[in-house]
């Protein structure tokens, strides 16, 4: 689940698998009749060489390597700078092969890497000065998103902007292996796309149909049905009832709900903020405008949770939360893997 708080800022509350695995793993789709092309490994685009990080991840066995890709956002192996300049030269190349052009391009501001509420830990010294940094954050992702809008765009944007919808369909089933659009819709390719082959002969990960990605999404499921689990929930919920929270949390899945309430005020205070910068490239001073929380507003709420916060860590700790977490995911990250084929 994602809370977002007006003006595309967004907090990652949950630790489920999202549409982005499609884009980074790609799926099985390609375009009838498309002309065939060659099939020979992409080579190291431009001589780059392949980080170590890779060799340690295809060391692992399968289900470290799918657990990693697939559950651990943070963690993943596509969130590792090295390993993120290196597939954008593989794309780069594999398309080349495909007859589309597409530029090596890694944004000079990553958005941001937060910790699935389901999975917060603290540390109680950041909670009780920062809660769990939502709103603190945002402040910076608004001014992020801010500057990323005059910097230099994305090469691969500009030459999409001039393709007819057909030309677009072709490409992201070559990229991807996503359909869009009235494009044909993914199935078995005869081709892979790039985004898989880099999964497939860089990572060595196992091809995944929209079959396994419905199986594995099971893994929360099991995770909420898993007696430990439930057992600790309870406890937790109790005692988030006895800290004065016994109206808004019933369950955690509330916990998410009343962080998004808090998040929802101060973004509804939002006021237009203007400060002079230096645009790159030119050296020319522009003005950047975005929105952030109006003060009086922002304090209020961040005091909100700070509170909630340190609740939730006092809880988590007397109802031994997190390591019925712990277990209960290590169960249902087996569970699914060995029911999608892969265990």
């Amino acid at each position: 689940m994602t809370v977002c708080t007006g003006k595309s800022t967004c907090w990652v509350l949950g630790g489920f698998i999202t549409s982005a695995i499609v884009v980074l793993l790609g799926c099985s789709a390609n375009a009838e009749g498309e002309a065939a092309t060659t099939s020979r490994p992409v080579a190291a685009a431009d001589g780059l060489e392949e980080p170590d990080a890779i060799g340690e991840f295809r060391s692992q066995s399968q289900s470290e390597r799918l657990i990693n890709v697939l559950y651990e956002t943070n963690e993943s192996i596509f969130n590792q700078p090295e390993v993120v300049a290196f597939r954008e030269n593989f794309l780069a190349e594999c398309m080349d092969l495909r007859g589309f052009e597409y530029v090596p391009f890694v944004p000079d501001t990553p958005p941001p890497q937060v910790p699935p509420l389901i999975d917060y830990r603290g540390p109680r010294e950041f909670a009780e000065t920062n809660g769990y940094g939502l709103l603190l954050e945002n402040v910076e992702v608004a001014r992020r998103m801010a500057l990323a809008s005059i910097a230099e765009p994305n090469p691969n944007e500009v030459i999409r902007s001039s393709f007819s919808e057909a030309e677009l369909a072709a490409y992201f089933r070559a990229l991807t292996g996503a359909s869009i659009g009235d494009g044909p819709p993914p199935g078995d390719a005869a081709e892979a796309s790039c985004a898989e082959r880099f999964a497939e002969e860089v990572l060595d990960l196992p091809s995944l149909d929209s079959n396994d990605m419905a199986t594995l999404r099971l893994r929360d499921d099991y995770i909420r049905t898993d007696r430990e689990w439930i057992e600790a929930e309870e406890d937790w919920t109790s005692c988030m009832g006895a800290a004065g929270y016994a109206s808004s949390i019933g369950s955690f899945d509330d916990l998410r709900t009343t962080l998004g309430d808090i998040s929802a005020v101060a973004a509804a205070s939002s006021v237009e903020v203007t400060e002079s910068v230096t645009e790159p490239g030119t050296n020319e001073v522009v003005e950047l405008t975005y929105q952030q929380y109006e003060e009086e507003v922002f304090e209020a709420q961040l005091r909100e949770e700070i509170a909630l916060a340190v609740s939730d860590l006092e809880c988590r700790s007397l109802a031994d939360l997190n390591a019925a977490y712990d277990q209960a995911r290590a169960a249902a990250d087996r569970r699914a893997l060995s029911e999608a084929g892969f265990g």
